[in-house]
């Protein structure tokens, strides 16, 4: 693991990342790949259609990607003599299961951090998983309690 390197996603990365976002969703909600044939054409869509508004970081060892951190940008309406910044939506963030623990969801987070300074956000968003909670704990985050949400039923 010496050589993980934290990097921007390339576009010859597209089908790795589409078989990372299989796992994760296998994982996270037992979907498999294997019943949806459409999935690799649905995801290139996705990809395609956020990518202006879309930051990527992966883990990438040198002989695989083993992490990935995606995060949508959203930036504030501009307002007269004041410029009103932004934030970003860390909408997912997954290491493969063997890698886990080793610090590589921290360092994922610390990039897209430093990213996200760089283009003037004021702060990061996400929803976590009960399970990734104690990670974005150590890594500074905390409940917020001045968003609401409006369920839509989808």
């Amino acid at each position: 693991m010496n050589q993980l390197r934290i990097r921007i996603l390339q576009s010859s990365d597209l089908p790795v990342l589409a078989a990372l976002r299989c796992s994760h969703a296998e994982e996270q909600k037992g979907l498999s790949a294997a019943s949806d044939l459409q999935f690799g054409d649905r995801f290139s869509e996705w990809y395609r259609n956020t990518a202006a508004v879309s930051r990527w970081q992966v883990a990438d060892t040198g002989v695989a990607l083993v992490g990935l951190l995606h995060m949508f940008t959203h930036f504030r309406m501009p307002m007269p003599t004041y410029d009103s910044g932004g934030w970003g939506y860390v909408s997912l963030l997954y290491v493969q299961p063997e890698h886990r623990g080793t610090g590589i969801g921290g360092r994922l987070l610390r990039t897209i951090e430093q990213d996200a300074l760089s283009l003037g956000f004021s702060k990061l968003l996400l929803n976590p998983t009960d399970k990734a909670i104690p990670l974005y704990r150590r890594c500074g985050y905390r409940p917020a309690d001045s968003y609401m949400v409006h369920d839509l039923g989808n």
